[in-house]
Parts: C-alpha cells; structure tokens; sequence
C-alpha cells in the first residue's frame, strides 16, 4: 500500500497541523463519487491492519500512534478526514464504509488498552470526524456507536468532545440526550462532560 507519513498543515486539525498518513492519489481520476469510493476503501485497508502497519513504518509510532488520514489529488489538492466523511455522508452507500472505519478505531483503541490512546493529536480523537459525520445524518441509528466511541477514551483529557456534547445537546431529541446524558452520568471518567452539561454523577 502506497502512502507518506508526513506533518500536514489544515484547518481543520487543532493547532492546524497534524501527522498524517497521506495517501497518493495522484494518479486516480473521475467524478467525486468514484475518488470517494477509492478514499473511504483505501482508508479501511490501512486500518484493516493498522497494527501492523503503525508498527513497521518508521515515522509511525505504535507507542504513541498520534496521526490522521489525508489523501492527496492528482491536481495537488489534498482532501482532509473533515472532507472526506463531509462529503461521503451525503450518500447513503457510503455510510457503512465510514461506519467501519469508526468500529476498526474503536476496536484498535481497545487492543491498546486506553495506554496509549489513537489519537490525531491531544485534542482530537482519531475517528471524532467520522462519527460526527454518522451522527449529523441520523444520530438515533448511530448514538449507541458515539456511546461505545467514548467509551473507548480517556475523556477525563478529551478537548474535541467537549465542544462537540455541547452541539448534541442542541440537536439531540430529547429521548437521545437522555441516553446520552445518563451514559456521560455513569462513566467514571467523564467529570469534564458532565461538568460541560451541568450533570451530576449518577
């Protein structure tokens, strides 16, 4: 699998600057839909054996495995997780792929055993952009998933979340805050979501 591992500048990474895996697409072409496609299949591989490939690549490490997804364009334009999971939500049949891709992050967190974390750096969880994505088409279908994602981190040092619960606690139903609410309430290391939506530990 063809892909550089270098720090790249984005707005839409804290700090604007992130390591990430970038994927060569130089020579793919077609529509929007076709480069989505080869993007969304070309990330599942990588993370299909993400540990293998975080331990065996140099610049990657599976100590403190801090980095994002990128794939860069025939044209030199290089399209950002934001984008990408932007775009795909807008097709249902790609909603299952980028579903994958948040179950592969999950459960690669759960093989690191929460020391380290797969973050992309320390204010961003890896997978966060995804499953915002998932949530923003049909947060009833994919809360549980947003559920088993947090469980999955440490969120006692979580920034992105922060800001993100908030969001949910305008767009939720109130039937999902509630389940939404009443997780944040029993998990011992959500003191800062709590704190953020003004909860008391369950």
């Amino acid at each position: 699998m063809r892909f550089l591992v270098e720090n790249l500048q984005h707005t839409s990474f804290p700090f604007e600057e992130a390591l990430c895996v970038i994927f060569d697409f130089s020579k793919e072409s077609g529509d929007e839909q076709k480069l989505l496609k080869a993007a969304l299949e070309r990330l599942l591989d990588f993370c299909a054996e993400i540990d293998e490939q975080v331990e065996n690549h140099p610049d990657l490490d599976d100590g403190e495995p801090w980095f994002g997804f990128a794939w860069r364009l025939a044209d030199g334009k290089v399209w950002s997780e934001a984008e990408v999971f932007s775009a795909a939500r807008k097709h249902v049949h790609f909603l299952p792929q980028i579903e994958k891709f948040v179950e592969l992050v999950i459960a690669y967190n759960d093989r690191l055993g929460g020391d380290p974390e797969f973050m992309v750096n320390e204010e961003l969880e890896a997978g966060a952009y995804a499953l915002e994505s998932l949530l923003s088409v049909d947060s009833s279908r994919y809360l549980p998933l947003y559920l088993r994602f947090l469980k999955s981190f440490d969120m006692e040092h979580t920034v992105r979340q922060l800001d993100y619960v908030r969001q949910l606690k305008e767009s939720l139903s109130e039937t999902n805050f509630t389940k939404l609410s009443d997780f944040i309430r029993r998990q011992a290391d959500c003191g800062l979501l709590r704190e953020v939506l003004g909860l008391e530990r369950a």
